[in-house]
This record gives structure tokens, C-alpha cells and sequence, in this order.
């Protein structure tokens, strides 16, 4: 349709147009199968994201582990341990 336009308008569209447009769907048996290929995916992705989310989970546990011993490490180093 922007072809028909000259290009001296500003290129619009009406709903009269809109309604002369054609829409063309896939078959009812393809749109399921459409559906069942994207549940799947999206159902590996989901599993993906919460993989990830634990991997992440674990490393900061780790890294708040070994925060925690080299500051608790350095901690005792410094105390005093003789005697008084």
C-alpha cells in the first residue's frame, strides 16, 4: 500500500483499509503444532533459567564462604593469643 502513496502525503492508514486487508492463518492441526513446539522450548528454557538461577545461588554461597575465612583468618592472625 506505502507504493500508492505519492511522496508528497504523509503516508496513513484507515481502518477502510485495514478492513480490505487479508490475513492468511496456518490450519488449526499447524497453529497446535506451532503451540507444542513452543511449550517445549519455553519448558527446556524454564529449566535452563533455573539451572542458572542455583548455579548463581552457589556461587555466591561460595563466595560469601571464602569472604568469610579470609577475613576470619586475617581476624585471628591479629589477635593476641599470649597469656595475660
Amino acid at each position: 500500500m506505502k507504493s500508492e502513496i505519492p511522496t508528497d502525503m504523509q503516508p496513513s492508514v484507515r481502518f477502510s483499509d485495514l478492513a480490505q486487508q487479508k490475513i492468511y492463518l496456518p490450519s488449526v492441526t499447524e497453529q497446535l503444532q506451532i503451540i507444542a513446539l513452543i511449550e517445549d522450548k519455553e519448558s527446556l528454557l524454564l529449566s535452563r533459567i533455573e539451572n542458572n538461577n542455583l548455579s548463581i545461588k552457589l556461587m555466591r554461597d561460595l563466595r560469601d564462604s571464602l569472604v568469610l575465612s579470609t577475613v576470619a583468618r586475617d581476624f585471628c592472625r591479629n589477635l593476641d593469643w599470649s597469656v595475660a
